[in-house]
């Protein structure tokens, strides 16, 4: 920043160490409460020029005077490298010319051609006596234009300035500096006072192709494959063959073929360099037609290291973990845990630990203190990977391991979550065959709605408070028993009406059904299900029935469907309704067996959906599926072998059961089904 004031030229390289100078009204603070203010205005007033100067010299502030109009001193810096075409070399000419023909007679004028060094062609003295000479611009001599050191001119031409001068310098270049080395140079004639006017003269129509810029990583190791990037700029109007060649210490690495097009190219090449050390690294193009040579290559310096070794740590000799290792070309030592270094200066021949899956117990407290010394004190590498042997070891609690790693080793178990709650409908059927014995025919003594009432009840204590719960029995019309609500209101209800069920009345379950889903589907976010207890008679045909089926499966709503009895009536129907909806189906030959065998359809329910303890309870009580719920009365036992393998209506049914009620040893009723496959469940 430069400022003119009564005749000089005041400038400020770095501004921002003037934002302190704010803070300086502090000084003057104390003088609005405290005596002797003339002293203290005096000690305020140094101390505020002292803050001043300071940083104002840490601002860079510098002095000129500005002299009058015609004392003015000017330099042409003139660039005579191989870049500048004929016909910029004509221009400038004829441009110097008419610049000496406006300078006055007291004025000062100097010109001075460069390209990889400096020469001065016309000494600095009066502008009346000016001659340039004819031949200046023809060239460097031999061998010095196949560089542009703007550096070097700029510093040339600033030691030419007298010290009263108005310093103008006329930098005349195309601006392709090989040193990359001018900038430095523009805050230093800012200082002097001496203004810069870049002048750039015309190309030309020559043919050139340059190499502008070598991008490599600082850094490799022995033996890998990079990547070089190079960057080829093309002035041709074609696409221009040519050849790129890699040099590392004027060793060549690899050389290819390439097409260049017109503008700018990128290339990448790949190396490999197999010993370590450091490298000056060369790029070179060549191409035709080209017209400079000297533009044609870069350099950059790379250090190759050696490879990376790691000491793998494993109880497993084929472990996976030190194939990839090797894969990517690291050298790589096995060792058991017992086998670790106890000195660090073993493990500085390495580059970094892994721990392969191994846990505490094959370890001393001086080998994991002596890896511990290894990472903190020398920078080394750690690395721990596996599963239970190690991250499940609570042997590396409060261990040199433990400190040295960002973890910590504490039992964490994982959060319990919620399971969704479930949502049933209990369709009982209530009718006057209902009142049959399903074992002894002719008998009419209630037992099948007497176990069809018990197994709802048991189905009820296996679901929770948060669950909901209903139940619709049937004849040839539907009763609600109880609408569907969460059973911490409605549970007392259930048990009191699904107890007062009498039998008596036809049988027809569609509309049951059909109300049922009508309510569930009136209950979102949770599991819905329907249990349809019946002996099979019904009023329609089965064909009635696959519209709402098929209503039901689409609102996603299982049906697990209990056929009670020995007979064969609708058990295609009664397949075919648990098989589209997702759900199940059972043929109970024996009404004693049905309170298990729901209590079963439950727990299975229970356990897809289970995500806590609660549930856990539910689904299994000491490892026996059929454990009674806690608080549950003990069912009676079934006696003789009952079941069924019969004939629906289409045929075989496509879902069947067998149902064997046995007695084991300890005098529980255990229920063995079993698919058509043959699976137990």
């Amino acid at each position: 920043m430069t400022y003119e004031v009564f005749g000089h030229t005041y400038t400020l390289l770095n501004t921002a160490w003037l934002w302190p100078l704010v803070f300086l009204p502090l000084l003057w603070l104390p003088l609005l409460w405290l005596r002797h203010r003339r002293v203290l205005l005096s000690a305020a007033l140094l101390r505020s020029l002292a803050a001043a100067l300071i940083f104002a010299a840490l601002a860079g502030l510098s002095r000129q005077k500005i002299v009058t109009e015609h004392q003015l001193a000017v330099v042409a810096a003139i660039d005579v490298s191989d870049s500048i075409a004929p016909e910029g070399r004509a221009w400038m000419q004829e441009y110097l010319t008419r610049v000496a023909q406006t300078l006055d007679p007291g004025d000062e004028f100097a010109a001075l051609t460069f390209a990889a060094d400096t020469h001065i062609v016309v000494p600095l003295g009066g502008a009346g006596a000016l001659t340039l000479p004819t031949d200046a611009l023809q060239g460097a001599p031999d061998g010095a234009g196949g560089a542009t050191n703007i550096a070097r001119a700029i510093e040339r031409a600033l030691s030419l300035y007298p010290q009263a001068a108005d310093k103008r310098l006329l930098l005349l270049t195309d601006g392709n500096e090989t040193t990359d080395a001018g900038k430095r140079l523009i805050a230093r004639a800012r200082q002097l006072g001496v203004k810069i006017f870049p002048v750039i003269p015309p190309s030309g129509s020559h043919p050139e192709v340059s190499l502008e810029k070598l991008t490599l990583p600082p850094l490799v190791r022995a033996g890998s494959l990079f990547n070089l990037r190079v960057v080829v700029q093309s002035g041709n109007k074609t696409v221009t063959p040519g050849r790129v060649r890699i040099l590392a210490n004027d060793t060549l690495l690899t050389g290819q073929e390439v097409n260049l097009e017109p503008g700018r190219s990128v290339l990448e090449v790949p190396v490999q360099i197999l010993q370590r050390g450091s490298y000056l690294v060369r790029a070179e193009v060549e191409a035709v037609p080209d017209t400079l040579a000297h533009n044609n290559h870069r350099s950059a310096s790379l250090t190759v290291a050696g490879k990376v070794r790691a000491l793998v740590i494993t109880e497993n000799p084929q472990t996976r973990l030190a194939a990839a290792l090797q894969r990517k070309e690291i050298e790589v030592d096995l060792r058991r845990p017992g086998e670790i270094p106890t000195q660090v200066t073993e493990l500085l021949a390495y580059n970094c630990v892994v721990f392969d899956d191994i846990g505490s117990t094959g370890m001393t407290p001086q080998q994991m203190a002596t890896v511990e010394s290894y990472v903190r004190d020398f920078g080394g590498g750690l690395l721990m990977t596996g599963g239970h042997h190690t991250f499940g070891d609570p042997g590396y609690r409060g261990t040199a391991i433990e400190r040295t790693l960002p973890v910590t080793f504490q039992e964490q178990p994982p959060p319990k979550k919620k399971r969704t709650p479930i949502a049933l409908v209990v369709v009982i059927d209530r009718s006057n065959s209902m009142g049959y014995n399903s074992t002894v025919r002719g008998l009419h003594d209630g037992q099948k709605i007497q176990y069809a009432k018990q197994a709802a009840i048991e189905v009820l204590n296996q679901l929770r408070d948060t669950d909901y719960a209903g139940a619709i029995a049937f004849d040839s019309s539907p009763f609600v028993l109880s609408s569907l609500a969460r059973l911490s209101a409605n549970r007392d209800e259930l048990r009191r009406n699904i107890a007062r069920l009498q039998y008596g009345g036809g049988t027809d379950f569609y509309e049951a059904l059909e109300m049922a889903a009508d309510q569930l589907n009136q209950t979102p976010g949770v599991i819905r299900h329907i249990m349809l207890l019946t002996d099979g008679d019904t009023n329609r045909s089965a064909a009635a029935h696959y519209p709402l089926v098929a209503s039901i499966a689409q609102r996603q709503i299982s049906i697990t469907t209990l056929r009670i009895g020995s007979d064969t009536a609708n058990l295609a129907l009664l397949s075919y309704i648990s098989e589209q909806t997702g759900g199940r189906f059972y043929h109970v030959a024996d009404a004693e067996a049905l309170p298990q065998l729901l209590v079963h359809d439950t727990r299975q329910a229970l356990g897809a959906n289970a995500h806590d303890a609660g549930d856990a309870q539910a689904v299994a009580a000491g490892g026996d599926p059929w454990a009674d719920p806690p608080g549950a009365r003990r069912l009676p036992r079934a006696g003789g072998r009952h079941g069924d393998e019969s004939q629906g209506r289409g045929g075989r049914a496509a879902l069947y059961r067998r149902v064997y009620p046995i007695r084991p040893a300890a005098g529980h009723l255990a229920v063995r089904i079993r698919e058509r496959g043959g699976c137990d469940l």
